[in-house]
């Protein structure tokens, strides 16, 4: 019994105890028998189970292969299928692009030549139509990238107001043709200059206005910005666009975040589009880290908003106007919409007008320094009625300004010659009411010694800059302010020069062919003269990224471009103090723009013109510090140039080129002389290009924004005849 019991211990479960046995023996062996045969049992039993669970695992495991093969499989068709329809969408942007590019340039230079009126309005509505349709195939495009992944947002400084203000200014027309109101507020503790991407805020806007404008048929479209949280140097902002429109329901609601979709989908809606605008919209503010919603009923309106987080910049955003002189001042605001007299209202006030406002002119009108008069844009007013508001407001004061509709043009143009007042289009820009209000007043800025302003400091400085017009207004600058200029057209000569001799002070530009601005600083402190010598970075980027890899490479400082006179010389002043043995009047500093006031002959104020201008010749004047002989010079030199360009471009349309790179620094070279010419419709092509191959687009791809960068090339030429004729600048603007 102990061998048997070692033995089945031992595994050998088969083993049975013979023999006849008597007793408590035979109930042993029976007992031990027994529990031998339970053990062997319950080990087939384990391995009935082991081995069902290994062939349910193998078999798991055929299956998971299978599913892998078919997954990698799909995931190849997937990405086949992404693309063939990039490829289709690239062919059909170049495809539809170009013919309508075509139309809509021919269909402008056909306006240019003598029409009936007929033919001038038929030819209007096909420019219009092939506008809408390249509108359509633009938002297919960004819709497309947008879910590649490769639309990139810009990071640069521009003025808040403007960009909002130029908005507001583009979707008037539309909205003054329904009868409706238009109004733009914004907070005043948001600050003037921040760093993000203005084109993709002036789109998101322009979508949701264009909506509001659409879909409103009486009432309001109310704009309103507000600061809604700033943190060190981000800040972040809440839009809002408000409508009295047909609203949207709650089911309808659910549908406008997706693509090709719309609240009215029948065949017989009234409202054509995409479906897309809102979608990119959406995409566009969730890169720009914020989000977008609406609140809205059925028949009562609807309110869209939306937030995006932004960086402010240390980099001062100039504005040309003294409001000083205006403080104080009376002024009677006449507005029959309270929304918008509201907006004016606080707008007057913050510059420190003390406003008088009424719905209706009054009977009897008291003594102000300033009326303003906005007509109604839901109805059409008498001439004769506004004539005789004129000669009433008269009796008050000569300054009267009169806010028209912008389908109001002729009725403008009429009282501006025939009753001296001013007319300006609603809704009244701050910028522009501030320049009308600040024109009647004289400057509060005594004369100063001309002395102090050109007083030049014994200083030997390098500029250097590839772009000729970038290199001659730095030049020019510097000129006034120092004794010697030394300037250079690469990193290469720049550095020959600083090994031949001593420089006080180095600006230079970042991005150069052949040798960089980074590379070159490094060996300009390398030499032996140059070793100690403050070296400024000259470049296009505001970011406090780029300034911070700028100065960590070997910069001392940094300037922005288009340069500003002002902080030019903070720069040289910081980096070479003025020694006692200078003049403390090297210290003083004028700004153009004061300049302008005191001078004893008045100057015109500097209006800033749209930018559907083909020369912005204001623009132009405060790019080139006020100069007028160098704006001239500035325009002279893109004139020169443009011909060097035109033939490349017609070499690729024609023939085909390979030679990316180069199309690359022509157009990085006009896209920097466009950028002190003040001609912004070309600057925004050149852009476009330059950002496009830089991203990876071939040529074949740029072909419709060659087509345009002809044309606006053209027109530039045609244009630059009157400026450069010896014209004075009173008769250019």
């Amino acid at each position: 019994m102990k061998n048997m019991v070692d033995r089945i211990r031992r595994g050998h479960l088969d083993v049975r105890i013979e023999g006849k046995m008597h007793g408590e023996l035979d109930s042993l062996k029976n007992g031990i028998n027994a529990m031998a045969v339970s053990l062997s049992e319950y080990h087939v039993e384990m391995q009935h189970s082991i081995d069902q669970a290994t062939s349910d695992l193998r078999e798991t495991l055929e299956q998971l292969e299978i599913q892998n093969v078919e997954l990698d499989i799909a995931k190849k068709r997937a990405q086949e299928a992404a693309r063939v329809k990039s490829e289709f969408l690239a062919n059909m942007s170049h495809e539809l692009r170009t013919p309508l590019n075509g139309v809509i340039g021919f269909t402008r230079q056909m306006l240019k030549t003598q029409l009936t009126n007929s033919q001038t309005d038929y030819l209007q509505t096909i420019e219009k139509s092939a506008n809408n349709l390249l509108n359509i195939i633009n938002d297919i495009l960004d819709f497309s990238k947008l879910e590649a992944g490769k639309l990139a947002l810009e990071n640069i400084p521009f003025e808040f107001q403007d960009s909002l203000d130029e908005v507001v200014a583009l979707q008037a027309t539309s909205a003054h043709e329904k009868g409706l109101e238009l109004t733009l507020k914004i907070d005043s503790k948001i600050p003037s200059g921040l760093v993000g991407d203005p084109l993709r805020i002036q789109q998101i806007l322009t979508n949701l206005v264009g909506n509001s404008i659409k879909f409103t048929e009486r009432g309001n479209i109310d704009i309103s910005v507000e600061l809604k949280s700033t943190k060190e140097d981000r800040v972040e902002l809440q839009f809002m666009v408000r409508d009295t429109g047909i609203g949207i329901s709650e089911r309808q609601q659910a549908q406008l975040f997706q693509a090709f979709s719309q609240a009215d989908a029948s065949i017989s809606r009234r409202y054509g589009g995409t479906g897309l605008g809102l979608v990119i919209t959406q995409k566009l503010v969730g890169q720009m880290g914020g989000d977008i919603s609406l609140t809205s009923r059925l028949h009562q309106g609807s309110t869209f908003w939306f937030t995006v987080k932004l960086s402010s910049t240390d980099i001062p955003m100039l504005d040309p106007i003294d409001p000083a002189v205006i403080n104080n001042k009376r002024l009677l605001l006449v507005e029959p919409n309270m929304q918008a007299a509201s907006v004016l209202q606080q707008t007057l006030t913050n510059e420190g007008v003390m406003v008088t406002y009424r719905s209706t002119l009054p009977e009897r009108i008291e003594s102000f320094d300033y009326i303003i008069v906005c007509l109604p844009t839901n109805e059409e007013v008498p001439l004769t009625v506004i004539e005789d508001w004129i000669a009433r407001c008269k009796q008050s004061t000569s300054n009267i300004i009169i806010g028209t509709a912008s389908t109001q043009l002729a009725l403008s143009d009429y009282l501006m010659q025939t009753h001296d007042v001013q007319c300006l289009t609603k809704p009244l820009s701050r910028k522009k009411l501030l320049q009308s209000l600040v024109e009647k007043q004289p400057a509060l800025i005594a004369p100063v010694v001309e002395v102090a302003y050109t007083e030049k400091r014994a200083l030997n400085v390098m500029a250097v800059d590839d772009n000729p017009a970038n290199l001659k207004l730095i030049t020019a600058l510097l000129s006034e302010r120092v004794e010697t200029v030394v300037s250079c057209t690469s990193g290469q000569a720049a550095v020959e020069k600083a090994q031949e001799q001593h420089f006080d002070m180095v600006f230079m530009d970042i991005q150069m062919p052949q040798m960089d601005g980074v590379t070159a600083c490094k060996l300009v402190k390398e030499t032996q003269q140059n070793g100690a010598t403050p070296v400024v970075a000259v470049t296009a980027h505001a970011m406090t990224g780029e300034r911070d890899r700028l100065l960590s490479e070997g910069m001392d400082d940094y300037l922005t471009k288009p340069i500003d006179e002002t902080m030019l010389l903070q720069v040289i002043n910081k980096w070479v103090p003025v020694r006692p043995s200078e003049p403390e009047s090297c210290l003083d500093f004028v700004a153009p723009s004061d300049v302008a006031q005191q001078s004893e002959t008045p100057q015109p104020i500097v209006i800033e013109a749209p930018t559907s201008q083909v020369i912005d010749w204001n623009a132009a004047l405060k790019q080139a510090a006020n100069k007028e002989d160098l704006a001239i010079d500035m325009l002279q030199m893109l004139v020169d140039f443009i011909p060097e360009v035109a033939e490349l471009s017609e070499n690729i349309l024609d023939n085909g080129f390979d030679d990316v790179e180069q199309v690359i620094h022509l157009i990085h070279k006009l896209h920097g002389s466009c950028s002190y010419c003040g001609v912004p419709r070309l600057k925004t092509i050149c852009a476009t290009i330059e950002k496009a191959l830089r991203a990876g687009d071939t040529l074949e791809d740029i072909e419709p924004e060659l087509f345009e960068l002809q044309d606006e090339m053209d027109k530039v030429l045609e244009s630059s005849k009157l400026y450069l004729k010896g014209d004075n600048s009173e008769d250019k603007g």
